[in-house]
């Protein structure tokens, strides 16, 4: 600040004009100093304030369906197909709780009851952080069929110690 005092004597005492620039690079200064202040923090209010709702409240009214519904938009699509003439599928798995695919859309997760169309189908079981588990099957008319997949670890390591001497 002691620079721009002495920068502004000398123009006043030569007689040249002052610079825009420089004046509102003085005054920001000056106004820094007489607030001790490093920084000049301005912050926008927003001009109507949003009605106070939970977070989560607030982003599931600005996303598409859950999950949860679109697997059960699903279940009930293949059940519909399935009429009176599909099978019956339980699948298990460990561990619990992972996402069961059938013929590319997810439709419950383990362990579940499905009722599926007669013919071909691939089920497929993820998890994060277990590799995927496939199997290709074939419903019979009314058919009962159970699957149990022992899902792998993705990061497991198999790292072997050795002892040097």
């Amino acid at each position: 600040m002691v620079r721009w005092v002495l920068a502004l004597t000398a123009l006043l005492m030569t007689g040249a004009a002052w610079p825009v620039t420089a004046r509102a690079q003085a005054a920001a200064e000056y106004g820094m100093a007489a607030s001790k202040s490093t920084a000049i923090v301005t912050r926008a209010r927003p001009l109507v304030t949003p009605p106070a709702t939970p977070l989560s409240k607030r982003i599931r009214e600005r996303t598409s369906p859950s999950r949860l519904a679109v697997m059960q938009q699903n279940r009930l699509k293949l059940e519909a197909k399935s009429g009176s003439s599909g099978g019956s599928v339980h699948v298990e798995s460990l561990p619990d709780k992972a996402t069961i695919s059938v013929d590319g859309a997810a439709v419950a997760y383990t362990p579940a009851d499905l009722k599926l169309p007669e013919g071909n189908h691939s089920v497929e079981l993820t998890l994060p952080g277990f590799l995927p588990w496939r199997k290709d099957i074939t419903v019979s008319r009314e058919g009962n069929m159970l699957l149990k997949a022992e899902l792998r670890n993705q990061y497991k390591s198999s790292v072997t110690f050795s002892r040097f001497k």
